[in-house]
Order: C-alpha cells, then structure tokens, then sequence
C-alpha cells in the first residue's frame, strides 16, 4: 500500500515535498553515533533547503503569481485579496514556520557542536562511552 502526498508543478515533474509513506524507516544516526559526519551534516542542509523551498518560501510565491496575474505589485496583493484568504494562508503559513525554525535551531547546534566533539570509540554512540560524572548515563 502506498499513499503519497506530494506537490509537483506539473503532472510531469517528480514530487518535491512529501515521501511515500510505503519506505520503511532508515535507523536514526543519532543511535550509531553518526550525527558529525559529513554526510549527515550535508543531509540536514539538504532538507532545510527543501523545506524552506517546499513549505516558507511557497506562499510568498503564491502572493506573487496572483499579483502576476492580477496585475499587482507584490505588496498590493494581501490587500486586493478577501481576508478570509490571507487569515487561511497565514493559519497555514504559521506551523511551516514553527517547524522551520525548529529545523534550523536543529541545523545551528549540529553544526555548533560537530566541530570541537570527537568521535566515538568503534563508531558507535553507547560502545565504550564512559557514564558521565552524576551517576546516570545519558540516552
């Protein structure tokens, strides 16, 4: 079974917000100790580019083609429309940028600590890490 929810520009084009919800989870790097890596690191730019591309940056060019289409300057076009449509753009604007800034605050510490944390011994989080000093590992 496989259900995607996607937006495409075009019939044509590949979905570019939403995965199929029919691929199997991968194991978070986060258990494997993996988080510093290149890799890892280039993936976190990657998808907060796409969802700044995919989700914050959609209404603004949404507001941008209608004026295009209207004939209006981008700054007149909130104005032109019915406020029933703005409040409804920016209800659904609202928890894009939530999770945005959530994303970066993310993509900030990663990038933060990934310089001065060594690596782990045999490449993994929980393998011959010693029980920070207050009694209780850390999970």
């Amino acid at each position: 079974l496989t259900f995607s929810l996607s937006l495409s520009l075009s019939p044509l084009s590949p979905p570019l917000s939403l995965p199929s919800l029919s691929v199997p989870p991968l194991p978070p790097p986060l258990q494997y100790g993996q988080q510093h890596t290149l890799l890892h690191k280039f993936n976190g730019a990657l998808m907060l580019l796409s969802f700044f591309m995919c989700r914050v940056a959609l209404f603004p060019c949404l507001y941008w083609a209608y004026g295009q289409h209207a004939g209006l300057p981008l700054h007149r076009v909130p104005l032109e429309l019915p406020a029933h449509v703005n409040v409804c753009a920016l209800l659904l604007a609202a928890p894009q940028l939530y999770w945005f800034t959530l994303i970066c605050r993310g993509a900030l510490r990663l990038f933060r600590k990934g310089r001065s944390r060594p690596p782990h011994v045999n490449g993994w989080a929980g393998a011959g890490r010693p029980k920070e000093e207050g009694g209780a590992p850390s999970e």
